[in-house]
């Protein structure tokens, strides 16, 4: 039997018309863990986020998660699976303007059914934990990049989820700030019991990672560390 917090990935390949934007990508990772995904731009390192994550159908090759085979599911099936068991973190936090710190990191679990009052309780303890639990009702336009970046965290985090899936965290930030979310990021597993893979063109924030997977050269030779 799998390990309920794992993500594994299976002989993946992707291809675009007749491109073939990766291919036999294979790895797991288990709870508690962390996977670098390296390599520089336009190598198909945010495609293999998405394919992970259910939200870009494979060419070929199966992806477990949390012990479920996502590939096999419908997508409604697969969406309510990526809601409750996968966090992302995006390059630029996607924090939805309109809402607060806190109504953004609580804004899965309500769309996941949880109770109102424990998801807004559990919302303001991550962000509390994170760093930035006085900002909760802050405007979000307010703040700064790191701040978004670690609201982004709370919000990937608040379903429990057993892998997070971080694309480029610390791509838009400076040096400073990447080292406080880098340093956040890859103390998740520990602290939160999950598997987590980042992707990152930045060779600091790769070496964090407790394996590394190269997205370098020809599409054929992704290897997991």
């Amino acid at each position: 039997m799998r390990n309920a917090s794992t993500v594994r990935a299976e002989a993946l390949c992707y291809a675009v018309a007749e491109r073939e934007i990766f291919a036999d990508v294979s790895f797991d990772v288990p709870s508690q863990t962390s996977l670098a995904v390296t390599g520089p731009s336009g190598t198909g390192k945010t495609t293999l986020i998405l394919c992970l994550a259910g939200i870009l159908p494979l060419a070929d090759g199966r992806v477990w998660i949390n012990g479920q085979e996502l590939t096999s599911l419908s997508p409604r099936t697969r969406s309510a699976l990526r809601l409750r068991s996968v966090g992302l973190v995006y390059q630029f936090g996607e924090l939805l303007p309109k809402l607060t710190p806190l109504e953004n990191v609580t804004l899965p679990a309500l769309l996941d059914s949880a109770p109102r009052r424990a998801s807004y309780e559990r919302g303001k303890t991550l962000l509390h934990d994170l760093g930035v639990g006085e900002l909760a009702d802050a405007a979000t336009a307010t703040l700064s990049g790191g701040e978004r970046q670690r609201v982004a965290v709370a919000r990937a985090l608040i379903t429990r989820p057993g892998v997070i899936l971080a694309d480029e965290p610390t791509g838009s930030l400076d040096s400073a700030s990447g080292q406080v979310v880098s340093d956040l990021l890859f103390d998740l597993p520990r602290r939160y019991g999950c598997a987590l893979i980042v992707v990152t063109h930045n060779d600091r924030v790769a070496a964090r990672g407790s394996a590394a997977c190269s997205r370098r050269g020809s599409p054929h030779r992704d290897v997991g560390g």
